[in-house]
């Protein structure tokens, strides 16, 4: 419960991944708020994403009136899935999948400089929200559920991007550790939608819908709980998703496909939280975080090419799985080598020197250091240098700066509104932001993690 107390469920990150998630699962692939659970839509919205992740990325590096019609990519979003209502066309799952690409990098503006422990809350509870209202809206009656979804996308205020990003800037040299990461990952959404293809095949008959539902939804909602309330297993989590994609086969050889599935939806839950925050946080611009992007729709695409080329029938497909499962282990373990490595150069880094806190600068004064205790410009000259640099490095915006060095200063965040003349709303947007880029997720352990560098 700490952790859902603590955590900013206002964050666009949180609000745009929730409606994401909804509009993925609801109308896209699962197609629960969809009358008719049609494949070939759900092929031609995974084709549409394909094309325009690298499309939207180009449009995102434009100012003017392209910047503008890619803001309006939610409106645009909300009437296509309108349409969808009363229209069954694949074209029109295209162009769902087209302008859902758009949503997507626009999220990945906004979590740009937010360190990946920072993205990870945000993202899991996002789209585990998103899992759980898309289970109340498919109990509501046809098309209200729809309607709801639609009204979300198109009332959602949008945050506009602080940085523009150019077109010059945008290549794609992806380090090593990030090849390594892409690799295990294809090799897993592929296994995944080789997977889904097989038990839709040969177990839809047997398991009811609505029962094949609630597994699934259980099974990712506890595999992203698991991730989310765990730190630790952060940099062992591509290590970890191999045994249970391990359990999920060896259930499926023994017919137990309800249990199958559940072990393969912790496997999805952990993975997709993970994965997307790790696109997000350790790519460096937006064709490396689109392209990168790209390999979800076509790894699945490609896992569902590969078992209808076999047959339904194939005896193979066991042996393919587990192929695929072994093929995954090297890159796994180079993942998560890359992580603890990280992790242990993170905490070997020297400590940034933070100014004594509010309580302790009282001393300071009567001890003559300084002749005034008005804050950081009076008390004590060097603070705001250090502080700024501070900012700096953890790549604050100006208004971000300025509520950063006043919340430093211990003032409140009604006394931060009333002097920068904002609301106190917007404040507390503000040191959300500040609090994610941090990596902290209160103003208290955003002051242990400077004073701890």
């Amino acid at each position: 419960m700490y952790f859902f107390k603590t955590s900013d469920f206002s964050a666009p990150i949180f609000k745009g991944f929730l409606l994401t998630s909804i509009l993925l699962l609801g109308a896209a692939l699962e197609q629960g708020l969809l009358p008719d659970i049609s494949s070939e839509r759900s092929t031609f919205f995974l084709i549409g994403n394909l094309t325009g992740l690298p499309l939207a990325s180009f449009l995102w590096s434009r100012k003017g009136t392209t910047a503008q019609f890619a803001l309006r990519s939610w409106t645009i979003e909300s009437i296509l899935l309108v349409f969808s209502a009363w229209y069954s066309n694949p074209f029109l799952s295209f162009f769902l999948g087209l302008f859902f690409s758009v949503l997507l990098i626009h999220l990945a503006i906004l979590a740009k400089n937010i360190a990946i422990e920072g993205l990870i809350p945000s993202v899991g509870l996002g789209i585990l929200s998103g899992n759980v209202i898309l289970l109340i809206l498919e109990r509501l009656p046809y098309p209200i559920g729809l309607m709801l979804l639609a009204l979300g996308l198109v009332s959602w205020r949008i945050k506009r991007p602080d940085a523009t990003f150019s077109i010059k800037n945008l290549s794609f040299r992806p380090p090593r550790h990030l090849l390594f990461f892409l690799f295990f990952f294809f090799t897993f959404y592929l296994l995944g939608g080789f997977y889904y293809s097989c038990l839709e095949t040969s177990q839809g008959p047997v398991m009811d819908f609505t029962y094949f539902n609630l597994i699934s939804t259980g099974g990712y909602v506890a595999g992203i709980l698991a991730l989310i309330k765990n730190p630790w297993a952060f940099d062992f989590l591509p290590a970890m998703i191999i045994p249970l994609m391990g359990l999920s086969v060896i259930f499926q050889m023994a017919h137990l496909p309800d249990i199958s599935l559940f072990f393969i939806e912790v496997g999805f839950g952990m993975a997709d939280v993970f994965s997307i925050s790790y696109i997000l946080a350790m790519t460096e611009n937006l064709l490396e975080t689109a392209l990168s992007l790209t390999l979800f729709p076509l790894s699945i695409l490609s896992g569902t090419l590969l078992f209808s080329r076999l047959g339904p029938d194939s005896s193979q497909s066991l042996e393919w799985q587990l192929f695929f499962l072994f093929l995954m282990i090297v890159p796994a373990i180079l993942c998560c080598r890359f992580l603890m490595e990280r992790h242990g150069n993170d905490q070997k880094q020297t400590p940034l020197a933070l100014p004594p806190p509010p309580s302790t600068r009282d001393d300071i004064t009567n001890n003559n250091v300084s002749g005034s205790s008005n804050g950081i410009e009076d008390s004590h000259p060097s603070d705001k240098f250090i502080l700024e640099s501070i900012a700096k490095k953890l790549r604050l915006s100006e208004r971000e700066t300025e509520v950063f060095l006043l919340l430093i200063e211990g003032k409140k965040l009604r006394e931060v509104s009333s002097d920068l003349g904002i609301a106190l709303g917007t404040v507390k947007a503000i040191c959300s932001r500040i609090y994610e880029k941090a990596g902290a997720r209160n103003k208290k352990e955003l002051f242990r993690k400077l004073q701890n560098g």
